[in-house]
């Protein structure tokens, strides 16, 4: 993991930094792994006061152009959809308008420049923030509206059969997150 930091950063965050951020409650690390069990990319994210932040994501030059970045965010968006947050916010650097564009095609909007944000680079940044993780829900599939019944052809206190059946169906389970074992010799010495 810091191996890709370290490769896909100009002042990547230090190892250090990822043994201090798995102890902390309510850090994940997830990891996408190739199926030769070599790691492709990673997103670490926080909850903080009913939002998720995402802190790092990067995905391995190896790796890069085959949806891990999208499948990174996927686990992001579905972890704050599932454990309903009300929002998912990051800071992304004004230049990188590839980062920018997957952010966009995931309901992020950008809502604040913040100066000099990167410092080593006197660089500026984007604060983006999707704060409709329901409607991304909805839009992919993971969320979907229950049929509306048919309008009542009598002023009854009995339930339609129709609102019966709503009301028995089963309501599609989602992957539960899987945060990665806190250990710090596993997330530094992995390349």
């Amino acid at each position: 993991v810091y191996e890709i930091e370290k490769e896909s950063f100009y002042s990547p965050y230090d190892c250090e930094f990822f043994e201090n951020f798995t102890k902390t409650d309510m850090s994940f690390l997830f990891v996408a792994e190739k199926t030769d069990h070599v790691i492709a990319g990673y997103v670490a994210y926080q909850v903080r006061k009913q939002k998720v932040q995402i802190v790092s994501i990067a995905v391995a030059s190896h790796s890069r152009r085959m949806g891990i970045a999208q499948q990174l965010m996927e686990h992001v968006m579905a972890f704050g959809f599932q454990w309903n947050f009300k929002e998912v916010f990051l800071q992304v650097s004004v230049v990188n308008f590839p980062a920018q564009n997957l952010y966009l095609s995931f309901g992020f909007e950008p809502k604040m420049w913040i100066k000099n944000y990167y410092k080593s680079e006197g660089e500026d940044a984007l604060l983006m923030v999707n704060d409709n993780i329901r409607g991304w829900a909805r839009k992919t599939g993971l969320l979907t509206d229950p049929p509306t019944p048919p309008p009542e052809t009598q002023n009854s206190s009995k339930k339609s059969q129709t609102q019966q059946q709503l009301e028995l169906q089963p309501q599609p389970s989602l992957p539960q997150p899987q945060p990665q074992p806190q250990q710090s010799t596993e997330i530094c010495n992995v390349m």
